[in-house]
């Protein structure tokens, strides 16, 4: 009964956030935008790009905005109040909260502790340790062995009692709500906990045997690793190839199960699989570690923090800026970076455990104390992974116009551009084509855009290479409009 009661007060909380807009647009529209509309309506500008929006199919919902980022005129809109699911250009808010509230020089500490005077060189052991890990997404196995390493190198030979593995600087979940199933195995959606290997994901290689009727063959990429897929998948002759398609599913007796089939002349896939418990992976890491390493360990791996004070340092690692991360974020659109810092904002805001939900109270504390207005929005998670955010891109421009007016071409993202005459970040999931940024037309003032795109699917019945013309053509419409803003007349 108690879970049916939350679900309906989440179900209730989520269908306020989208008729909310209903309810206070007129406010808000005077509150907010800066409409210069009998100007706007005569420009070249707003016919060419209505004329551009126009060639969308009419079963695409739109919600559109393009501002002047230096004194917010809102220069064109379409429907920008209206709140849609904006997938990862919300990663654009999580980059510009986290630097704000974390600085660009924060940097991720992963830490081997123990007891403090507690080594004897004689002895060269210690009763306990701890690996203190703070959800550093850039975290790789390399790294984490030199670590270990640090501690050999200390004569450090035995370690008597437990190591413990303390992930306790994130709890909670680590999926968002809202997120799809299909997601869930896939490397791109990968949990987010405080301990990270290798962005939590293992992969693989997978390819067609020789002889028709065998199974496919899987390589790993590091087979050291307790990870492992079984492997269904059957080869056949390339006439069977219309009724091949390989699949994955959750498995009992490995990680993952494949199905299916490939053609003997299929080239190989590439396979990238999210870890499904990182802390055991984790702790089978470190046990293998620590014997390669010489080092021996008579006691358990435990996974938790310490029970008793452990505040000798014997080595720490320390991630890239804050700055770089950010960059590599946007840039990749890292899912498993983008939550790490939401729930690391969380963290530092709460001073409790990270967790999707204290990283969205620190997140909408950050924002309205910017006195941006998020009445009408709905956040599940920082990375835009979750089907349940929602934005209008009139939020979204506001949120852009801030950040520009705290950093301008000095943040991290912008300064790095590849493109002088434009940054953007795009968002894509099913059904849902999304991109945002700054144009930077010549001799003109730099100018902020947001294009929220929902229901974008091709009609039933095309093929399958018109279903693959049709997302192309809508990549093209987001370049072109780019281009129409920036005042470029590219050619594609």
């Amino acid at each position: 009964m108690a879970v049916d009661v939350l679900g309906e007060i989440i179900t209730v909380r989520k269908m306020l956030s989208v008729i909310c807009c209903v309810l206070i647009s007129s406010t808000y529209a005077e509150e907010k935008l800066t409409h210069s509309v009998a100007l706007s309506q005569q420009s070249a500008l707003v016919k060419e790009l209505d004329a551009h929006i126009a060639t969308l199919l009419p079963s695409i919902v739109s919600s559109i905005i393009v501002s002047n980022a230096t004194d917010g005129h809102v220069i064109y809109e379409r429907n920008s109040l209206l709140n849609l699911v904006p997938a990862s250009v919300l990663k654009t808010l999580t980059a510009m909260v986290a630097f704000d509230a974390l600085g660009g020089g924060f940097r991720y500490t992963t830490r081997v502790v123990s007891k403090r005077n507690e080594y004897v060189k004689k002895k060269r052991s210690i009763e306990e340790m701890a690996i203190i890990f703070e959800g550093d997404p850039s975290l790789q196995r390399e790294y984490l062995k030199a670590l270990l390493l640090s501690v050999r190198k200390k004569g450090i030979q035995e370690i008597r009692g437990k190591v413990w593995l303390d992930g306790s600087a994130f709890s909670g979940y680590p999926k968002a709500d809202g997120v799809s199933w299909n997601d869930l195995k896939i490397c791109f959606g990968a949990p987010s906990t405080a301990m990270i290997l290798d962005r939590n994901c293992f992969y693989a290689l997978l390819s067609p045997n020789k002889t028709p009727g065998k199974k496919a063959l899987v390589d790993y990429m590091h087979p050291e690793r307790p990870m492992r897929l079984d492997n269904r998948l059957i080869t056949v002759n390339a006439d069977h190839e219309e009724a091949c398609q390989p699949r994955s599913w959750p498995s009992k007796k490995a990680n993952y199960q494949l199905e299916g089939c490939m053609t003997l002349y299929d080239t190989p896939i590439s396979l990238a699989f999210a870890v499904n418990n990182p802390e055991q992976e984790m702790k089978t890491f470190v046990m293998a570690s620590l014997k390669d390493l010489g080092i021996k360990h008579r006691g358990r791996v435990v996974i938790g923090k310490p029970d008793s004070n452990l505040s000798e340092v014997l080595g720490e690692h320390s991630s890239e800026p804050l700055s770089e991360l950010l960059i590599t974020m946007l840039k990749t659109s890292d899912n498993l970076y983008a939550d790490s810092f939401l729930k690391t904002i969380g963290y530092k805001y709460s001073g409790k455990s990270g967790s999707y939900q204290t990283g969205i109270n620190a997140l909408i504390a950050g924002l309205e104390k910017a006195k941006i207005d998020l009445r009408c929005s709905h956040f599940e998670d920082g990375s835009g992974l979750s089907r349940d955010n929602l934005m209008s891109a009139a939020t979204l421009n506001d949120i852009l116009l801030f950040s520009w007016r705290k950093g301008k071409e000095q943040l991290p993202w912008l300064a790095s551009r590849e493109q002088e005459d434009r940054w953007f970040k795009t968002g894509t999931m099913k059904g849902v084509r999304s991109v945002c940024g700054y144009a930077f037309p010549e001799n003109s003032p730099p100018l902020v855009f947001v294009v929220l795109l929902n229901g974008v699917v091709p009609r039933n019945g095309v093929s399958e290479a018109e279903a693959i013309s049709f997302i192309q053509n809508i990549q093209l419409f987001q370049r072109r409009f780019i281009d129409v803003i920036a005042n470029k007349k590219n050619k594609y």
